[in-house]
Order: structure tokens, then C-alpha cells, then sequence
């Protein structure tokens, strides 16, 4: 799903903006192989599992669901000439689920 919406913003986002930013999960480099290559099979087959699990919950969650978003720093990750590490979650209360969890 990364690949595709990466793909499909490129006239608007340089690739290289989009893969840096680390929001995808997707190195530059991995992104091209995708491209040249095409999607792999276990590539599709946990699309379709994330596809299949979003639905389920999707099923439980209310029209007034609150996801909660919140954004950490790591102490000591960052000294010196390092950048600190920072950590951006999602949560979905009503079901009990973290959605997504990415390093920036």
C-alpha cells in the first residue's frame, strides 16, 4: 500500500522527500526495486491480510471513534552530531489496538 500511494503522489512529492521522511516505511532504494520489479507475493499476501484486519475492525469501531495520536521522544537517543530518535503512534481506544507506530 506504501508503494502505491508513494507511486501515485510522485508528481506532487519526490520520492526521495517521501521515502526520508520515514512515514512509510519504505527506504528509497526499496521503493525503486518495487518499481522495476513489481509487488511481491508475500508483499500481496500481507496487503491482504492488512486489508482483511482493517475491515474487521473497521466493523467494531462506531462512527464517532476518537484515534488517539501521540508523538515521543527517546531520551539520550540524540548527542552530539546524532538526530534524536522520535516515535509517532496511533490508538484506537475502542478497540484496543495500536494502529500504527512509526520512527521519524
Amino acid at each position: 500500500m506504501a508503494y502505491r500511494f508513494m507511486h501515485t503522489s510522485q508528481g506532487r512529492y519526490a520520492i526521495r522527500e517521501m521515502a526520508g521522511l520515514g512515514l512509510f516505511g519504505v527506504s528509497r532504494g526499496a521503493y525503486y526495486r518495487w518499481a522495476q520489479n513489481g509487488v511481491s507475493e508475500r508483499r500481496k499476501r500481507r496487503d491482504a491480510e492488512l486489508i482483511r484486519l482493517m475491515g474487521y475492525f473497521r466493523e467494531r469501531m462506531s462512527s464517532g471513534s476518537v484515534i488517539a495520536v501521540d508523538g515521543k521522544t527517546v531520551r539520550g537517543s540524540g548527542s552530539g552530531e546524532r538526530n534524536a530518535i522520535h516515535i509517532v503512534s496511533a490508538w484506537a481506544d475502542e478497540v484496543g489496538l495500536v494502529l500504527g507506530q512509526v520512527q521519524t
